[in-house]
Order: C-alpha cells, then sequence, then structure tokens
C-alpha cells in the first residue's frame, strides 16, 4: 500500500484495502500496487453496505481492523 509514493504497508492473502472510502464514502486514502499477479473483488459503496448489513462478523472485523490502523498512525505520530 502507498501513499505519496511511499510504502505504508503489506498486505497478503486474506487482506482487504480500501475500507475507509467504502465506510465514509470519501476518496481513497492510499493506493495499491501489487508485487505478484492476484484476485481481487471489487465492491461498491452500495455492496459493502449491503455485506455489512447483512453480516455482523464481517461488520465486527473491519471496524477491529480499522480501530487497528487509527491506532497504529496514532502511535507512529510524533505528539
Amino acid at each position: 500500500i502507498e501513499r505519496g509514493g511511499q510504502t505504508i504497508n503489506t498486505i497478503g492473502p486474506g487482506d482487504f484495502l480500501g475500507e475507509i472510502a467504502l465506510l465514509d464514502g470519501g476518496p481513497r486514502t492510499a493506493t495499491a500496487v501489487t508485487e505478484t499477479p492476484c484476485r481481487l473483488l471489487s465492491m461498491t459503496y452500495q455492496m459493502f453496505h449491503e455485506l455489512l448489513d447483512a453480516s455482523p462478523e464481517v461488520r465486527a472485523e473491519i471496524l477491529r481492523a480499522v480501530g487497528g490502523r487509527l491506532r497504529a498512525v496514532d502511535e507512529a505520530s510524533p505528539v
């Protein structure tokens, strides 16, 4: 995952990205670049929210991940 031409994270099989833009309908906050061929699932804002409504487990996992990512950014920021 890149932001401003700098690698900010590396994700692997089973990980997800793009959830922030799907949660708030805003622009993406980073760009994904693959190092190897991969298969991705692309979802619209509507599809994503239908999935969250239909699956409390998926909703909880995404919220956990977003919270963890926000904490990591907060901890990395100078005080």
